[in-house]
């Protein structure tokens, strides 16, 4: 499951996860579109790993936040990797895969 990411409940959430991955994406762009499509197969490969999504276009100022708290210039699309509450892996564009995804984890 894929949960969307819009407002200060859900952003203090996704910061005190002790394992998850959160997908910057942006609805505009079909780079992210095939991204996205990696994420969910990822996500649905293992249910158990929370998987949150922020829409970088709807949702800029919480997107803005995210790459402020876990110290990750912003990009678009983009998977911070979040450990024990700390990003321990970024990346974007291309580089987002399900096995890169995996990798990770």
């Amino acid at each position: 499951m894929i949960t969307d990411i819009s407002g200060e409940e859900q952003f203090q959430t996704v910061i005190k996860s002790q394992s998850a991955i959160l997908f910057k994406h942006s609805t505009s762009c079909s780079l992210s579109a095939d991204a996205y499509r990696e994420v969910r197969l990822f996500a649905a490969s293992y249910p158990h790993i929370p998987v949150y999504i922020v829409r970088v276009i709807e949702h800029r100022g919480i997107s803005n936040r995210f790459a402020e708290f876990f110290q990750v210039p912003h990009a678009s699309p983009q998977i911070i990797v979040i450990k024990n509450g700390l990003a321990v892996q970024n990346y974007s564009h291309l580089r987002i895969t399900q096995s890169a995804i995996e990798k990770s984890m």
